[in-house]
């Protein structure tokens, strides 16, 4: 009983502590916070920098959460975007039996969908193709994306199928791709090296333009060998096979330069005129120009008349005059005339010649055979030189004036006309041109003559040489030198030596 009651009384006696600890607990714990809050302050401004870096911390933080939101926002969905557009040109899985029976069939079927303009056939037949692992259907179906036809265009994937295709050995896709490295579309990087290398790669896998674009590289570099070999394995490609427009502008180039160094070989006649025919059936204007040429000196005329009125030659004036050749050789003279005036009219050298013989002889009109005579002279046509030479050595249309003719002579021959040489070493021989001859200087015209193959010329040398004339006598030399002129049909000479 007394343990108990003391310990009521001690309870009693403690509960007004208890009460005030109860009551004090909180304001001692406001001043502890106050306390340390103030000592923080007070330690030379650390406090408010604290602060500070908290704040930067909190906001850098923030915003470095919100750029990452940002860019997994704009990756997911340049992720839904890119799935969407694979799903637009993803293709078909097909059967293994029907990769190997059908995929060029369903290649074959596209390009005829294309040819009637149902592109969304094409594109359906031409994606079972690609399906099928066709490297040509995948080449086809990368050109179609780039180039939006069926599909819509984008560079990326259309790229990706024609590497596929470069990767399964497609010739066309091969021959692509060095085109991007030759010329640097598509973000290619230029690179020459690979380019040819890709080139002549394509060109061992069949591919047509790969061996024309070969074979004009080397041909630029200077290696014409390899380049014939080359355009001439793509002209036997291309003449087999029916080849599209663009291909058929390329075989009808490569046609025309291989006729052009056949050309070059006289022993290639019959190559040259075949090569340029192609080309010109192919519709090359260069070879069109060239035929007409061609067949006249292989003295087909009718051919040469034949190609040379077409629209696409007969306003050139060398074609002109060949066709009225042609027409002559013929004995056509209406249709040369014709043709010749068409020359004459562009001061053609030849056709203004040939109209000066034509109105002379044929037409008997010497006024206006002269007026073309001197056109011809103004063009420093050779024969024309001579002839002119000739009319002031006679006082033919023109006053007699020997100078003239001299001067006018020496500039046929030094023109390469080894008749004029002739002519003049006449005017130092003949009573009508001097009154004593002077057959020193006649020898060395007529022996310049003889040199340049003319057989007049070659004649009187001889002739000087048989005489010593001029010159001392030869006999030799002379029978060497009428022999010459009677091979170049001097009949005369064959008499002098006997």
């Amino acid at each position: 009983m007394k343990i108990r009651l003391f310990v009521i009384v001690f309870c009693l006696a403690c509960l007004p502590l208890s009460a005030q600890y109860v009551k004090t607990k909180p304001v001692m714990t406001q001043k502890i916070n106050l306390r340390h809050q103030s000592s923080i302050g007070n330690n030379s401004g650390l406090g408010l920098e604290f602060k500070k870096k908290q704040k930067v911390l909190r906001n850098i933080n923030t915003s470095h959460s919100e750029n990452l939101i940002k860019e997994v926002a704009q990756k997911q969905k340049k992720l839904r975007q890119i799935t969407q557009m694979w799903k637009e040109y993803e293709v078909p899985l097909l059967p293994p039996v029907e990769n190997v029976k059908k995929r060029k069939q369903l290649f074959d079927s596209a390009f005829i969908c294309l040819s009637m303009a149902d592109t969304l056939s094409y594109i359906k037949y031409l994606k079972r193709s690609v399906s099928a692992c066709y490297p040509l259907a995948m080449y086809a179906y990368g050109l179609s994306i780039l180039d939006g036809v069926g599909v819509r265009s984008n560079e990326d994937i259309g790229l990706y199928y024609i590497n596929r295709a470069s990767e399964s050995n497609c010739p066309e896709a091969i021959c692509f791709i060095a085109e991007l490295y030759e010329s640097g579309d598509y973000g290619y990087k230029k690179d020459s090296i690979m380019a040819l290398r890709l080139y002549e790669e394509s060109a061992r896998q069949g591919s047509f333009r790969g061996k024309a674009v070969s074979g004009e590289i080397h041909f630029d570099r200077g290696d014409t060998l390899k380049a014939i070999n080359y355009w001439k394995s793509a002209y036997e490609q291309g003449v087999e096979k029916a080849l599209i427009k663009q291909d058929k502008n390329i075989l009808a180039q490569i046609a025309y330069y291989l006729g052009f160094l056949s050309s070059l070989d006289p022993q290639k006649e019959i190559e040259t005129r075949n090569y340029m025919r192609t080309s010109a059936e192919l519709g090359h204007v260069g070879a069109m120009c060239a035929l007409p040429t061609i067949y006249y000196d292989s003295h087909d005329n009718d051919s040469t008349i034949l190609w040379g009125i077409k629209p696409e030659c007969r306003d050139s004036a060398d074609i002109q005059y060949i066709v009225g050749a042609a027409y002559y050789v013929k004995g056509d003279f209406d249709n040369a005339e014709t043709w010749w005036k068409k020359a004459a009219a562009q001061k053609q050298p030849d056709a203004l010649w040939w109209m000066y013989c034509l109105c002379e002889v044929h037409n008997k009109d010497s006024l206006l055979a002269f007026d073309y005579l001197k056109q011809a002279v103004d063009a420093k046509y050779p024969d024309a030189l001579n002839d002119m030479a000739c009319c002031y050595a006679n006082g033919d249309m023109v006053e007699k004036d020997m100078e003239k003719a001299k001067e006018l002579f020496l500039e046929a021959a030094y023109l390469g006309f080894g008749e004029a040489y002739n002519n003049l070493a006449n005017l130092y021989t003949y009573k009508d041109y001097i009154k004593k001859p002077n057959w020193e200087k006649a020898a060395k015209y007529y022996q310049k003559g003889a040199e340049m193959n003319d057989p007049a010329a070659q004649y009187n040398y001889g002739m000087c040489l048989k005489k010593g004339k001029g010159v001392k006598k030869d006999k030799q030399a002379a029978i060497h030198w009428l022999t010459l002129a009677g091979q170049n049909g001097y009949n005369e000479a064959e008499k002098q030596i006997k």
